[in-house]
Parts: C-alpha cells; sequence; structure tokens
C-alpha cells in the first residue's frame, strides 16, 4: 500500500514539473511568435522577404558561423517561422542543416544552449501547437484531423496528446472553451 501511495506522489510531482516547463515554454514561443509577427508586420510591402536589421548587426547577422549560440537561435527561428518551414510534416533537424547550410551541431547547440527549448524537434513541436491553437481559433469550422495536418503533424493522434501535454486540454475541449468565450 505504501508503495502505491509514494508510486502516485512521485507521479503527481513528475506531472507538475512537466507541466510548469511547457507552460514556461509556451510562454516563451508566444513571446517570439508575437515579436516575428510584428517585424513582418513592419516589412515593407514591395520586399516582403527582407526582416529589417541595425546597420551594426548586419555583418554579424549575415554571418551565422561568427554567431554565438542565442544568435544563431534568433536566425534559425525567424527563417524557419517566416517561411513556415515547420509546417512540412517531416521537418526536423537535418532539414534546417540543410536549409541554412550549417553543421548538425551547431543547430542542436543553437536550440539547447541558445534558447529555451531543449531541441530542434521541441521547437518545431511548439510551433506547430501554437499554429494550430491559432487555426482552431480563427477557422472554427474546420475539423481537427484538418487543423492537425495542416499545422504539420501526420497523426492526429500525436496532434491531440502532444496539444493536451502543452495546453492543458484536448483540442475538442480547447474549441468548446473558445466558442464559449
Amino acid at each position: 500500500m505504501l508503495i502505491v501511495v509514494l508510486s502516485l506522489v512521485v507521479a503527481l510531482a513528475v506531472s507538475t514539473v512537466m507541466t510548469i516547463r511547457y507552460r514556461r515554454k509556451y510562454t516563451t514561443v508566444v513571446k517570439e511568435v508575437a515579436d516575428l509577427r510584428q517585424q513582418v508586420a513592419q516589412l515593407p510591402q514591395d520586399k516582403p522577404s527582407q526582416v529589417p536589421v541595425p546597420q551594426s548587426r548586419k555583418n554579424k547577422l549575415s554571418d551565422p558561423a561568427s554567431m554565438n549560440d542565442e544568435e544563431l537561435f534568433l536566425y534559425l527561428r525567424a527563417g524557419i517561422l517566416k517561411e513556415q518551414l515547420f509546417l512540412s510534416p517531416n521537418f526536423g533537424r537535418s532539414d534546417v542543416v540543410n536549409h541554412f547550410h550549417i553543421t548538425k551541431n551547431r543547430v542542436s547547440a543553437a536550440f539547447s544552449k541558445g534558447s529555451s527549448h531543449s531541441s530542434v524537434s521541441d521547437f518545431i513541436r511548439e510551433c506547430r501547437l501554437e499554429h494550430a491553437r491559432q487555426l482552431m481559433i480563427s477557422e472554427p469550422q474546420m475539423s481537427l484531423v484538418d487543423v492537425a495536418a495542416n499545422s504539420g503533424f501526420i497523426h492526429a493522434t500525436t496532434f491531440s496528446t502532444d496539444f493536451k501535454a502543452r495546453y492543458g486540454l484536448t483540442p475538442t475541449q480547447f474549441r468548446e472553451q473558445s466558442f464559449k468565450q
């Protein structure tokens, strides 16, 4: 009996820690997405592919090899979000390496040391979940299977599981709660 109680206490503690961790990461991703949206909104209409960069940073930012881990993460994040690369279902670290012409070790370090994300896949999952959340709000008639597919998830069950772990609600519960507001 004591072992069962201790097991339940440990499980509850682990669950609490994981929830806190995901909430912190979610807050960071939401801020990052908001910052990027603000940058994109400020882009000149005739050149939408150029993100404004202060002159003092242009030389350093044009060469990813000279960036520290945090700067490289910001550079990669901006590119991934701007081009919405995370929407490709098979997008992963090797695609980041190939797209940005950076070694896999530098990419891994940029995400694990230069950001609050534990890995590239963790960042991609967060981007997909935020995209799905926005889709459910902006396209309430879209089926959840389509939301999952349009957000880069291969399997709707993975989407549902990740969504619940991240937001504490299933996609259906989130949608119902959104309609009430």
